[in-house]
């Protein structure tokens, strides 16, 4: 009986033992565990999210910029066709009316019915504009009454840089410096810088074109 009791005794303090070890295996996180793992989660959740947000604003920018560079490409071809076709009025006035750094009047054809419209080009702001005005009445006259404005392209710079968007020249290629030396003009050079946010990439985009007015050449 006696040995058999101490073998129980054994037994039972082993068991007891075991559980004892195995309860030490299945401790939970410690306080300082669990704060350290969570501020390790926060940083990398903070950084994902970080670059997914910059991804995207980057991308919209792009995007934007893109847009606003394809509609300013179209309203340069369209403005230096017309410029290229300046005619003279209906009532015989000559085809170019005002120059400008930032704006040129002229008249041309623009619906080819064989009547010249005034069309000037200008900035306003950030906006580049054109009005047209079609003549009316026998004589011909040009009034405010059928004028109609178009907005070529947005987010234009060169007036916050103090770019000149026309820069003329004679038919020998020398730069007209003064505005009203109309007659002396043969040649319009065209630049015109866009950029949707100057604060962020991508950089501006400047779209140069250029157009000989074919009614004022000397052989004509």
């Amino acid at each position: 009986m006696n040995f058999e009791s101490k073998n129980k005794k054994r037994t039972q303090a082993t068991v007891v033992i075991h559980d004892s070890r195995f309860t030490i295996h299945e401790r939970g996180f410690t306080l300082i565990e669990m704060i350290t793992t969570t501020a390790i989660l926060t940083l990398v959740t903070g950084a994902v999210v970080g670059s997914i947000l910059m991804l995207y604003k980057g991308n919209r920018f792009a995007m934007e910029q893109a847009i606003a560079v394809e509609n300013a490409r179209r309203g340069v071809e369209q403005m230096v066709r017309d410029i290229r076709e300046a005619s003279y009025s209906e009532g015989g006035a000559y085809p170019l009316v005002t120059l400008g750094s930032t704006t040129i009047a002229i008249y041309t054809d623009l619906d080819r019915d064989d009547d010249a419209e005034l069309v000037r080009f200008f900035l306003t702001g950030t906006s580049f504009m054109k009005r047209v005005t079609n003549p009316t009445g026998t004589p011909a006259v040009y009034t405010e009454a059928t004028t109609t404005a178009q907005l070529l392209s947005e987010n234009v710079r060169n007036g916050e840089q103090g770019t000149p968007i026309f820069e003329y020249f004679d038919e020998n290629g020398v730069e007209v410096s003064s505005y009203s030396d109309i007659s002396d003009v043969a040649f319009v050079r065209v630049n015109l810088i866009v950029n949707v946010n100057p604060e962020t990439l991508p950089n501006e985009f400047v779209l140069r074109s250029s157009a000989t007015i074919r009614n004022l050449k000397v052989n004509l």
